[in-house]
């Protein structure tokens, strides 16, 4: 995998190369379905999606949301409220900002998963987080 450097972006630092790599293997590992991946276009974004999952969808609308119309804010709002088929998870990397827009949650520290279940009736339930630094004792777990 080739890394580019993006002279106006935060680009992913190797502690973040490193974290998702072992995101990666914890998935596999632990066999979490995955039906999609979503990603902000932002290079260190769509590399991390790159790391963990192999490939992600790079959607604008996921950029960076502060300072914007909050257009960004209305589709992880969305997606996060649409179920993913049954027995399968939507993945979205994306920006801390863009998930206070949408579900009013203010993700620290970066790297973390926040994990939401879609209601039927609409609404959303934040259902717990994962820190970044806490993904390889999931390796040494099983």
């Amino acid at each position: 995998m080739i890394w580019k450097t993006y002279s106006a972006e935060r680009n992913l630092s190797q502690e973040g190369r490193e974290q998702a790599a072992i995101i990666g293997v914890v998935f596999k590992q632990y066999k979490i379905p995955v039906v999609e991946v979503l990603s902000s276009p932002c290079c260190r974004i769509k590399d991390t999606g790159g790391i963990v999952f192999g490939q992600a969808q790079s959607l604008n609308d996921l950029r960076f949301a502060i300072k914007t119309d909050k257009k960004e804010g209305r589709l992880l709002e969305t997606v996060l409220l649409t179920p993913p088929p049954p027995l399968s998870n939507t993945i979205i990397v994306s920006h801390t900002a863009n998930l206070k827009e949408a579900a009013n949650l203010w993700p620290k520290p970066e790297g973390s998963a926040y994990i939401f279940l879609p209601r039927e009736n609409q609404g959303l339930d934040y259902i717990g987080s994962i820190p970044g630094d806490q993904w390889d004792l999931m390796l040494k777990q099983n």
